[in-house]
């Protein structure tokens, strides 16, 4: 997306196809049907937007424009995905367990084992990685290496998370 675009909002509706709105208040806008179905979405450091298909493999575009290009490296399956602050791709894969690869032409890499599994996951402003448990709670951990910690006040279970441009949790 260009810079004018930064500030949109991104979703997958229940058809599995992307949608935009200017803000809160505004309505949703069906982008431009290119082809193709994603359960997740997120954008990359440089714009363009990476999504999860329907098949559990990683799809790209460079803007609301175009068509679907699938990562040339498809080897693995994500449910979610996000980007590090290194700009890595963090992915939830179907076994519910955290894989990260550098760059779209790289392979998965198992992150650490730290005996939780997670449905949702978010990065913070200060790069901490916000989980969604099997439990329906919120987990944290400082990087890939560190162990799943339960966030503590918060009552109520979810299934997807994400953090506001300001740094606050929604």
């Amino acid at each position: 997306m260009n810079n004018s675009n930064q500030n949109i909002i991104l979703a997958v509706g229940t058809d599995q196809k992307l949608y935009t709105r200017a803000d809160l208040n505004s309505s949703w806008v069906k982008a431009p049907d290119k082809g193709g179905h994603v359960i997740a979405v997120t954008m990359m450091q440089d714009g363009s937007i990476l999504a999860v298909g329907t098949n559990y493999t990683l799809y790209t575009k460079p803007d609301l424009n175009s068509g679907w290009v699938q990562a040339a490296n498809d080897k693995g399956r994500a449910i979610a995905v996000t980007i590090l602050p290194n700009g890595h791709i963090l992915a939830i894969g179907t076994d519910l367990k955290l894989y990260t690869k550098a760059d779209l032409n790289s392979d998965w890499v198992l992150a650490s084992d730290k005996g939780r599994t997670v449905i949702g996951v978010a990065i913070m402003l200060d790069g901490t990685m916000l989980g969604v448990g099997t439990d329906h709670k919120l987990h944290t951990r400082t990087d890939l290496n560190s162990d799943w910690k339960e966030a503590s006040n918060y009552d109520v279970e979810v299934i997807s998370v994400t953090i506001m441009l300001d740094g606050t949790i929604r």
